[in-house]
């Protein structure tokens, strides 16, 4: 740990000096920095980086709240890095649904806004965050309810008959939780496939 954290002024510098040959600006107000630990009152110390005429500019380095990254959320300061986003992802599809449920409209095309907009936004959030398999089926039942009502079914209508394919006597609607997976399955895919760095991730990640 020591030996991370007097790497981090070289690394400062070189991307500073980085930055300055080349040109570029580094839009330091949009820079998300912040430190993730199971300790409990860390305090960071700020990163200093320099712009054209090696001016230092101080960036604070958040120890706590939510950061929001393309699209998600994550919690800095708690053990469980994706619960506000589980919370968020849920109470989303849960709206979505109820709303859609209400409107008028062919059960049908209802039930394609459902499985191609609703459930595709929870399932981007899915694929980037360490659910559990509680949490997974907690997502499902927001949709399984949702199928139920836009397919005239009663509350008791076994789960299973939902998803079973229509060649096996079951409705055949998409589970949110298997598109989760299977775009995980996917991403891991693509570091496998990808290059020596990407492949070496993507192996050790499956390992883990």
């Amino acid at each position: 740990e020591e030996m991370e954290k007097a790497r981090v002024p070289r690394i400062q510098d070189i991307v500073s000096a980085y930055s300055i040959i080349f040109g570029l600006d580094i839009a330091i107000p949009k820079l998300r920095t912040f430190l993730h630990t199971r300790r409990v009152g860390v305090k960071s110390a700020p990163i200093i980086i320099h712009t054209s005429g090696w001016i230092p500019r101080t960036v604070p380095v958040s120890t706590k709240g939510v950061l929001k990254a393309l699209g998600n959320r994550y919690d800095i300061s708690s053990l469980h890095v994706h619960d506000s986003q589980f919370k968020y992802t849920k109470k989303q599809a849960t709206k979505a649904c109820n709303i859609l449920s209400r409107a008028r409209g062919d059960p049908a095309n209802k039930r394609m806004v459902l499985r191609c907009c609703i459930a595709k936004r929870a399932e981007y959030n899915g694929q980037f965050s360490a659910w559990s398999h509680q949490q997974m089926e907690e997502i499902d039942q927001v949709f399984s309810k949702a199928y139920r009502t836009l397919s005239s079914n009663h509350s008791s209508f076994p789960t299973e008959l939902l998803y079973l394919p229509a060649n096996m006597g079951g409705l055949g609607y998409h589970r949110t939780s298997d598109g989760i997976a299977a775009s995980k399955y996917a991403i891991f895919q693509r570091h496998i496939e990808g290059g020596a760095c990407s492949k070496q991730y993507g192996n050790s990640t499956l390992q883990l």
